[in-house]
Parts: C-alpha cells; structure tokens; sequence
C-alpha cells in the first residue's frame, strides 16, 4: 500500500532531476528481439505501458 501512495511521487521527482532513463529501455531491449529478457530490474512501474505496447510481455 506505501508503494502505491509513493509510486508516482517517485517518478515525477525522478523526472524533474532528469534520473529517469525508463524511456530508453525498449531501445536497449531492440537488439534482444526475439530472446526471453527475465528481469528488466526494480522500479514503480513507470514504463509498463511502453514496454507492453513493444511487445514485451509479463511472467
């Protein structure tokens, strides 16, 4: 339940100190296409919907 509250207070504040580089993993995943990626690493969540719309899918 914290993590739900905290979540989004996490990514805008790593956003506005530009630490958030979230964007660029379906662009580090490209040339993986094809393989089975097992753990992207911790995170809120924030680029879920990115990664889905990629292909990637979720175990």
């Amino acid at each position: 339940m914290l993590f739900e509250l905290m979540a989004p207070f996490y990514d805008k504040f790593m956003q506005k100190v530009a630490l958030d580089h979230s964007g660029y993993i379906p662009e580090w995943l490209d040339p993986l296409k094809g393989s089975k990626v097992l753990d992207l690493g911790g995170g809120t969540g924030i680029n879920a919907v990115g990664l889905a719309a990629a292909g990637c899918k979720q175990n």
